[in-house]
């Protein structure tokens, strides 16, 4: 890191830095950003920004796996806060409240465009150690929940992200979307989780 930073500049330069990335996963995308736009907004040169990072691949793949935390605590929110729910509809609404942020944020466009290109950047000894696959997360999720499943845990993980892929179909859908997802999300928890 740079000498000339204190270290809480670094910190503010690192959060401006993954702000303008973020800003830049619904434009342009990982391909289309520059060094000299990320840096910009940060207030920083181009030669100090690989004093943060080695590229700008491994910018996006802190905001990914920063968003990974962001999807996962939220779900985990619901499933633990929502105890007048059902298991079925709390499982429901943990997956609509992650579609929601995934949408807001246009993620999964950049989770299916983007993050193959990501992933072939870094190297393998940091996907080792940072990197884990959505099974390992949804896994996770479906352990520290105690939800009991009516499926094997590998079949939940992929209905899962079956729902999830559907996002990217919004278009192609219509306005009726939002009931759509809706009505998939709880008719799959309903078949997935017994109550």
């Amino acid at each position: 890191m740079a000498a000339a930073f204190t270290e809480q500049e670094k910190e503010i330069i690192r959060a401006a830095l993954k702000k303008s990335a973020q800003e830049c996963i619904p434009t342009v995308g990982v391909r289309g950003a520059t060094v000299e736009h990320l840096t910009k907004s940060a207030g920083i040169s181009k030669g100090a920004f690989y004093d943060f990072y080695e590229s700008k691949e491994h910018l996006f793949f802190e905001v990914m796996e920063d968003w990974h935390e962001v999807l996962y605590s939220e779900a985990m929110k619901v499933l633990r806060e929502r105890t007048d729910l059902s298991d079925s509809d709390r499982a429901a609404e943990a997956l609509l409240r992650v579609c929601a942020i995934l949408e807001k944020n246009s993620l999964m466009d950049f989770l299916e465009n983007d993050l193959p290109y990501i992933l072939r950047k870094i190297p393998p000894e940091a996907l080792q150690k940072h990197y884990h696959s959505d099974d390992v997360h949804i896994g996770e999720i479906l352990r520290k929940s105690g939800l009991r499943l009516t499926q094997p845990p590998e079949v939940a993980c992929d209905a899962v992200r079956l729902l999830f892929l559907s996002l990217t179909n919004r278009r192609q859908i219509g306005r009726h979307f939002p009931q759509v997802l809706e009505l998939t999300v709880r008719s799959v928890c309903s078949r997935l989780v017994s109550n």
